[in-house]
């Protein structure tokens, strides 16, 4: 990838991931909204994507700026493996956006396996990427 372009892309996720943390502090009542309403209770499922969003992002446009063409591949698979493993996590802990709903122990058993899924399917593409790309 020719470097300017991916110093394009980077800058731009890095600014992505700037207004997702001010999207997170509007969400928690810090900072005030035109668009978005003042929330009684701050809400959890979208505080909890915003992060996710914030905290992908940055770690995507900081890889942009550190690592080469191809491996870039692997280390961008890598951050999805981890966002994945966090989301099982809290899935399995009922946290974040995974205890908006009162779930039964089925329906918790069923959201677990349904974020286990992500995870195998990056672990897997991570792992073809490190062995055709690099590490």
């Amino acid at each position: 990838m020719v470097m300017w372009i991916s110093y394009i892309i980077g800058f731009g996720c890095i600014i992505w991931a700037i207004l997702q943390t001010r999207t997170t502090l509007v969400y928690l009542g810090v900072l005030k909204s035109a668009v978005i309403p003042q929330y009684q209770t701050p809400p959890s499922a979208l505080i909890h994507s915003s992060i996710q969003d914030a905290i992908s992002f940055l770690l995507f446009g900081l890889s942009l700026f550190i690592f080469s063409w191809p491996k870039i591949v692997t280390y961008i698979l890598f951050v999805l493996l981890l966002k994945a493993i966090v989301n099982l996590f809290l899935a399995y802990l009922a946290i974040g956006r995974y205890g908006i709903i009162e779930l039964t122990s089925k329906g918790k058993t069923q959201q677990t396996l349904l974020e286990a899924v992500p995870v195998l399917i990056y672990f897997i593409a991570a792992a073809a990427s490190m062995h055709f790309f690099g590490w």
